[in-house]
């Protein structure tokens, strides 16, 4: 086996009233090396135990979905999506396991390594973006999960305003509540399927309102402090949109090019208002999902 190297973009969930739905595919990345070797998948320098990790989880989730026989690995990781704060981290990781598995086995497809991810995650909004680009649409349904892109080129800046403290996403489901307003659940259809005409359409200064969500935001605010005092501060600046990422505490901005360091820095005077401490990042809608590639040695220490 020849070592295999797999880089996983970030992702952001939701963008509103997308929940569990749409993902968008950032040019921020994770690269994971599996370099064979040894009698299992082991993570180097794993904080606690190397073997139990989601990006080992991955592995022995495709050997165990498609019963293959796959050498011990060593998986070594190129961190740079944020892990806690709503960027899809651990479907990063997930994907990273799953498919560099896949590549080791022979053929695969793009819809069987999302198949066998979303065992490990149930909701597929990250896994099909990462895996596809753009922003996408995705479900569960019995024959597994079902994306399509809404778009793959979306010329925007993303700003993004990072809280210290970390969330986790089962801490952020748990505020949610199990039963809904019949006017709320209206409310996200109409703006999802606005969102959706406005992206196809190329309408950025229709985000704003089709961005508004009443389904988790709402219940979610109370983990982030000064969500909505953050969303505002971008919009004031000039972003077209603006939304927690994922299940947070990241918030999210889809602005103008060139305008994202101008908007992320509102954000951030906004958040250290409140006072929340953080930090910002500007990245780009990256128009193509995970990247695999086979490499004749393994890479150095």
């Amino acid at each position: 086996m020849r070592s295999v190297r797999v880089e996983v973009p970030a992702t952001s969930a939701n963008l509103g009233p997308g929940f569990d739905t749409l993902g968008l595919a950032l040019d921020i990345t994770n690269v994971v090396t599996a370099v064979p070797g040894g009698d299992d998948a082991v993570l180097e320098g794993g904080v606690v135990d190397p073997h139990r990790n989601l990006v080992c989880d991955g592995w022995h989730a495709w050997r165990a979905a498609h019963g293959v026989d796959l050498p011990g690995v060593t998986f070594r990781m190129e961190a740079d999506i944020p892990f806690g704060k709503g960027l899809g981290s651990s479907a990063a990781c997930i994907l990273a396991g799953v498919t560099a598995a896949a590549a080791c086995s022979g053929p695969w497809s793009a819809h069987d390594v999302l198949d066998v991810a979303a065992r490990l995650e149930s909701h597929p909004d990250n896994l099909a973006a990462a895996v596809m680009g753009g922003l996408t649409a995705a479900i569960c349904d019995g024959a597994g999960v079902r994306a399509l892109h809404l778009a793959r080129e979306i010329p925007l800046d993303v700003a993004l305003f990072l809280p210290d403290q970390a969330l986790s996403t089962a801490a952020a489901r748990h505020t949610l509540p199990r039963e809904v307003p019949l006017r709320d659940a209206a409310f996200n259809l109409g703006r999802l399927g606005y969102l959706a005409a406005a992206v196809t359409a190329g309408k950025w200064e229709e985000m704003g309102i089709a961005m508004t969500d009443r389904l988790h935001q709402p219940y979610r605010a109370s983990l982030v402090p000064g969500l909505t005092e953050i969303m505002q501060a971008a919009l004031d600046a000039g972003a077209y949109g603006a939304s927690l990422s994922g299940a947070g505490p990241a918030v999210l901005a889809l602005a103008p090019l060139t305008s994202g360091e101008r908007i992320a820095a509102a954000m951030l005077r906004a958040a250290h208002a409140i006072p929340c401490r953080g930090e910002t990042r500007v990245a780009a809608v990256r128009p193509f999902g995970l990247t695999v590639n086979t490499l004749e040695h393994a890479p150095e220490r």
